[in-house]
């Protein structure tokens, strides 16, 4: 028999709870509501429901159609019991807002807010059950709950920088966390909010800067979370990665400065100015003069190619993985040693440009 050590199976409790006794103790991610039962944990996305996903939703309560089961789990502290919805906040919020008159469905043909219903209809609603499933608090640790949160969202669209967010608890995401809080003003300058609003914009080249660096891989140099996810779950040199962001903001001080009137996507990008940047430093330990000459040319003409990049294809003119970059980080050195007042190619009007 092997001597390897299984750890037990997650228990598991199936339940049925009414829509009221969960919207009465729930508590929606962003808000801050004392001593709620039911909370969103702060790795969930962002709320997205349109409204006629909303409507939908409420007109099927209301008929009794058959709803996708609640997933929580149990949190214990200080002996006080929690649930986290760690499936079906979008569900769980549309019920709550319905029943605090925040919007209004048309069911059966009439538009009602849930205060306007009749009473048989508000009823219905009210004690609708839910199929919950609950995975006990033994075993249960925070690596275990981001990891199901992962596998439960992998039929639907979970982005990359959705995958990094609901990471950021892992010791390379609280290094990431810090990093950014540290440089805030200059990445805001630059790069914009990175990991905020509804889809997280910027944190999965954010991610690939600091696990690359840290581990002085430039093969980490992706934004792909199945490429470099598992690094989350490791300790990560901040001194190093620290090196590099006042290497690369001095870089964009000295080169853009003042003449940045909002964040220009190319300067967050691994697929543009910060890749090149990170390849460079990862490589021969600094920033190549030619990243500046580059931005140059790029403040000039946003959509400016070397001519050098003709010999180059579509994919590694475009893509952010490390081997494409380290091909564009190549043609841009040799063209700005060749020929540094090159005119560059020819792109095309209906090009999409990267600034936001």
């Amino acid at each position: 028999m092997s001597d390897y050590y299984y750890p037990p199976a997650l228990d598991k409790d199936l339940n049925k709870i009414a829509l009221w006794r969960i919207c009465e103790d729930y508590e929606p991610l962003g808000t801050s509501l004392p001593n709620k039962l039911y909370h969103i944990p702060h790795y969930q996305r962002q709320y997205v429901w349109t409204e006629r996903c909303r409507e939908r939703f409420i007109d099927s309560i209301i008929r009794g159609h058959i709803i996708p089961s609640l997933m929580f789990s149990q949190i214990i502290v200080n002996g006080q019991e929690y649930f986290m919805v760690e499936d079906g906040q979008q569900r769980l919020t549309t019920a709550y807002e319905f029943m605090k008159n925040k919007f209004s469905a048309v069911i059966y043909g009439v538009r009602y807010t849930y205060a306007e219903l009749p009473e048989e209809l508000r009823t219905r609603f009210r004690m609708f059950e839910f199929q919950t499933i609950t995975v006990k608090a033994r075993n249960l640790t925070l690596e275990l709950r981001i990891e199901m949160f992962q596998n439960i969202n992998g039929h639907k669209p979970l982005t990359d920088p959705d995958r990094f967010f609901s990471s950021l608890d892992l010791p390379m995401g609280r290094c990431m966390v810090e990093l950014l809080s540290e440089n805030d003003e200059l990445i805001k300058k630059y790069c914009g909010l990175v990991g905020r609003g509804k889809t997280r914009s910027g944190l999965a080249d954010f991610a690939g800067i600091c696990i690359a660096i840290s581990n002085d891989e430039t093969a980490c140099l992706t934004t792909s979370y199945y490429k470099n996810g598992e690094y989350m779950h490791t300790s990560a040199n901040s001194y190093r990665i620290q090196l590099f962001l006042d290497a690369y903001f001095k870089l964009l001080e000295d080169n853009v400065g003042s003449r940045v009137t909002k964040p220009n996507r190319i300067y967050g990008k691994l697929s543009s100015v910060l890749g090149l940047a990170a390849h460079s430093f990862l490589v021969w330990g600094e920033i190549d003069e030619a990243i500046a000459w580059y931005i140059g040319k790029l403040i000039i003409d946003k959509k400016y190619m070397p001519s050098t990049f003709k010999k180059l294809g579509p994919g590694d003119i475009r893509n952010c993985q490390s081997n494409a970059i380290e091909k564009r980080f190549d043609a841009i050195v040799e063209q700005c040693n060749s020929n540094p007042h090159d005119s560059g190619l020819y792109v095309d009007e209906d090009d999409n440009s990267d600034e936001e």
